[in-house]
C-alpha cells in the first residue's frame, strides 16, 4: 500500500458488524468509511463517526482512491454479492484476525475473512474466502467452511 488513502479499508455495510470491526480492529486498521445500499445514516456512522462514502454504485469511483475493503454484513447472500462487486471493481479483500483468536499454522484462511474474538481454527482447517468465524467459534481440524459463510 503506497498512499495513506490506499492504506485505508472501506467497510461494505454500516451496521452492527461494521461497528464490531471498528471496535475490534480500529487500532490495527484505518477504516476510511462505509458504503451502504440500505442505510444512508448507518450505525457505524452514528456511533463511531465514520463517513458514508456512498453506495455500491460508487465502488468503481472509490477504487481510484482506495484499494482495500471488507464486507461487514452477516447475511450470506449479501456477503457473496458484495464480495463479487468489490472484486469486479478491483478491490483487495482484507482478512482480519482478532488478536485473541487462534489460527493453527497449517490452517488456510481465504481472502476477506473475519476471524473474531477467541475463535479457534484448527490444523488443516480451510475457511473459504469472505467468511466470518464468530466469537468463541471452533473450526475443528481438517474441517472445511465454504466461502461467504457466517
Amino acid at each position: 500500500m503506497t498512499s495513506e488513502a490506499n492504506s485505508q479499508v472501506i467497510l461494505v455495510g454500516g451496521g452492527r458488524l461494521a461497528g464490531l470491526l471498528v471496535e475490534t480492529f480500529g487500532k490495527q486498521v484505518m477504516f476510511a468509511g462505509y458504503v451502504d445500499d440500505v442505510h444512508g445514516r448507518a450505525y457505524v456512522g452514528e456511533v463511531y463517526g465514520l463517513p458514508n462514502l456512498g453506495t455500491s454504485d460508487d465502488l468503481e469511483k472509490l477504487r481510484q482512491k482506495y484499494s482495500h475493503a471488507v464486507v461487514a454484513i452477516t447475511h450470506v447472500r449479501a456477503r457473496r454479492k458484495y464480495a463479487g462487486l468489490l472484486s469486479a471493481a478491483g478491490f483487495e479483500l482484507v482478512t482480519l484476525v482478532a488478536s485473541s483468536a487462534e489460527v493453527a499454522g497449517y490452517a488456510q484462511i481465504g481472502a476477506g475473512c473475519i476471524i473474531r474474538q477467541h475463535a479457534v481454527v484448527g490444523p488443516r482447517a480451510v475457511v473459504g474466502a469472505n467468511t466470518v468465524v464468530s466469537d468463541l467459534a471452533y473450526v475443528g481440524h481438517d474441517c472445511r467452511v465454504g466461502a461467504h459463510a457466517f
